[in-house]
């Protein structure tokens, strides 16, 4: 998780994505390299796990929800300038509370939370979006 104080709202990397057109591969690897960028973290297994647009009335983009499982930290967090992060680590129970306690209030973040949520543990893309290993 980042936690970017000027803003006060809060991403969890590896979950939420910029904006890419459908095909996986370049939003996997937009993924790939923001939470290297800006966590350090790096490896682990990646699927995208769903997709919103952001606001339909006026906007014509995606965002992909990823999720990254198995990372570790193996590099120092290089945000690009201009960027003020914290970087942070939650359990997922933790991350609910701050979901249900008002603390995480981005809508974007509150959907790919949202993604995750409703597979349960049934973790895996559906059939018209790959799965990233």
């Amino acid at each position: 998780m980042t936690r970017q104080p000027y803003c006060q709202n809060r991403r969890l990397h590896g979950l939420n994505l910029f904006p890419a057109d459908r095909r996986p591969a370049p939003g996997a690897a937009a993924a790939i390299r923001e939470l290297r960028e800006e966590t350090g973290y790096t490896g682990g297994r990646w699927q995208i796990i769903g997709r919103v647009r952001p606001n339909p009335a006026i906007q014509n983009n995606w965002l992909y929800t990823a999720l990254a499982e198995g990372v570790a930290q193996t590099d120092a967090p290089d945000p690009g300038a201009g960027e003020v992060l914290d970087v942070a680590t939650a359990t997922l129970e933790e991350i609910r509370q701050k979901l249900v306690a008002g603390e995480i209030d981005h809508a974007l973040v509150v959907a790919g939370f949202a993604h995750l949520a409703f597979r349960g543990e049934r973790l895996h893309a559906p059939d018209d979006r790959a799965t990233i290993t």
